[in-house]
C-alpha cells in the first residue's frame, strides 16, 4: 500500500500524473494504513481457515510479485491471489470452511472496489478511474 499511496511515483507517460498527486501525503498515510489493517482482516481469515483445517492444498512455494508503477494491475494481481487462496479452503469440509469461504468472497469482492476508489480519490485520477466500476474478477480468474 505505501508504494502506491505514500511513495506514489509518477509516471511521465501519464498525464494524470503530471501535477502531482491529489491528496498530501499525511492523508496518503493514513489511508494507506487503513487499507493495510483492511488487508490484515482478509488475511486473517485465511489464517482462521487453516488453523480450522479448511484448507485442502499447499500454497505455492514461489513469493507474488507485484508489478512496479502500475496501480492498476498491482491490485489486480492482488485480488487474484487473494482468489486462488480462497479456492484452497474445501467449503465441502464443514460449516465453518464454508463460513471462510463466504467471508473471504465479501472481503475480496469490497477490498478490490475500496483500492480502486481510494486511489482514484487520494492518489491520481487516471483514465480507468473515470470508467464505471464493475467487479469482474471471479469471472476472469482461472485455477
Amino acid at each position: 500500500m505505501r508504494d502506491y499511496f505514500v511513495r506514489a511515483v509518477p509516471n511521465s507517460k501519464n498525464d494524470a500524473h503530471q501535477n502531482g498527486t491529489i491528496k498530501k501525503e499525511e492523508a496518503r498515510i493514513r489511508i494507506a494504513d487503513r487499507l493495510k489493517a483492511k488487508m490484515q482482516t482478509l488475511s486473517d481469515v485465511f489464517d482462521d481457515a487453516n488453523s480450522n483445517g479448511c484448507i485442502k492444498v499447499v500454497a505455492r512455494g514461489s513469493i507474488e510479485r507485484y508489478v512496479e508503477n502500475d496501480y492498476k494491475v498491482a491490485v489486480n494481481q492482488m485480488s487474484k491471489l487473494s482468489l486462488r487462496l480462497r479456492s484452497s479452503i474445501d467449503a465441502d469440509h464443514s460449516k465453518t470452511c464454508k463460513r471462510a469461504v463466504n467471508r473471504a468472497t465479501r472481503k475480496i469482492r469490497r477490498f478490490h472496489g475500496i483500492l480502486r476508489t481510494k486511489y482514484c480519490d487520494k492518489v491520481y485520477q487516471e483514465d480507468w478511474c473515470l470508467k464505471p466500476y464493475e467487479y469482474t474478477l471471479d469471472e476472469r480468474v482461472q485455477n
